[in-house]
C-alpha cells in the first residue's frame, strides 16, 4: 500500500531536520551536500535554515493540537505501551479532545472553525499517518507480574546461565527439553487493536492475573521431538 501524503510529508520533514542537525554539527558541510546526503530539496533546506516554517508548523493553527501537544501525545502513547497499557483509538480520541479544549481555552489565536469541531472518528488514523513511528497493532494480554519481571538484562542472564549449564554438564541435545504453559483464562481481557511505538517492539496489554485458567502444557525436545500436550482444568475438592 503506498504511503499517505501526510506520512510522506512527515518523513520529509524528519529528513530536513536531520540535514539541519548535520549542518549545525559540521560547519564545513554545505547546503548542497547536506541535501544530497538526506535526499531533500536544496532550496527547501535553505529556506528552513533561514527560519522558514515546516509544513507542520505552517498548518499548526488549523489543527486540533499544537505541535508541542502532538509531541506530548506521542510520548504518552509510548510510555503507556512500555508499561503494558497501550491505548486504543477511542482512548486516544478522548485524551486528544481534552487537549483540544485546553488549547482553545489558553490560545486566543485559534480559529473559530477549529473551536467548533470536536475530534472526529478518523482523527487518530490521520495522526498516525503524520507520525510513522507509531502504528496500530493487535494487543496480546499478559499478567501484570510477568511483565514487571521481564527486562533485557533478565532475559540475557537467563540465556547465559543456560548456555553455561549445558557446557559445564555436557548435556546432549536429545536430553534437552523445553516445557511451556499456555491456554486461556475465563474472564480475561481480550486482545484489541491498540497504538504502540514501532521502536518498542511490544504489544502486550496487562491484565490483573486473577482469572480462572484452562492450562495446556506443551513439551518439545531440542532435537525436534515432542510429547503429547497435557490439558489441566480447574479441580474440585469433594
Amino acid at each position: 500500500m503506498p504511503a499517505r501524503k501526510s506520512q510522506k510529508v512527515a518523513e520529509n520533514d524528519e529528513k530536513i531536520q536531520a540535514a539541519i542537525d548535520d549542518m549545525q554539527n559540521d560547519e564545513d558541510l554545505s547546503i548542497r551536500e547536506a541535501a544530497k546526503r538526506h535526499g531533500v530539496n536544496r532550496i527547501t533546506l535553505g529556506r528552513r535554515l533561514k527560519g522558514g516554517k515546516s509544513i507542520a508548523e505552517s498548518r499548526e493553527q488549523y489543527q486540533h493540537l499544537s505541535i508541542p501537544q502532538e509531541k506530548a501525545l506521542i510520548k504518552w502513547i509510548t510510555r503507556m505501551a512500555a508499561t503494558g497499557n497501550p491505548p486504543k483509538h477511542e482512548f486516544i480520541r478522548e485524551v486528544t479532545e481534552r487537549l483540544r479544549l485546553y488549547r482553545i481555552a489558553q490560545d486566543d489565536q485559534i480559529t473559530n472553525t477549529l473551536s467548533a469541531c470536536a475530534i472526529g472518528e478518523s482523527w487518530v488514523q490521520r495522526f498516525l499517518h503524520r507520525h510513522p513511528e507509531l502504528k496500530t497493532t493487535m494487543s496480546i494480554t499478559i499478567d501484570t507480574p510477568r511483565i514487571k519481571e521481564t527486562s533485557k538484562e533478565a532475559v540475557n542472564k537467563w540465556f547465559n546461565d543456560l548456555t553455561e549449564l549445558i557446557r559445564e554438564n555436557q548435556i546432549a541435545t536429545e536430553n534437552i527439553y523445553n516445557m511451556d504453559e499456555t491456554g486461556f483464562s475465563i474472564g480475561s481481557i481480550q486482545g484489541a487493536y491498540v497504538v504502540v511505538n514501532k521502536d518498542l517492539q511490544t504489544k502486550y496489554q496487562v491484565q490483573p492475573g486473577r482469572q480462572e485458567w484452562v492450562t495446556v502444557l506443551e513439551c518439545i525436545c531440542a532435537d525436534g521431538g515432542k510429547i503429547p500436550p497435557l490439558i489441566i482444568l480447574k479441580g474440585k475438592i469433594c
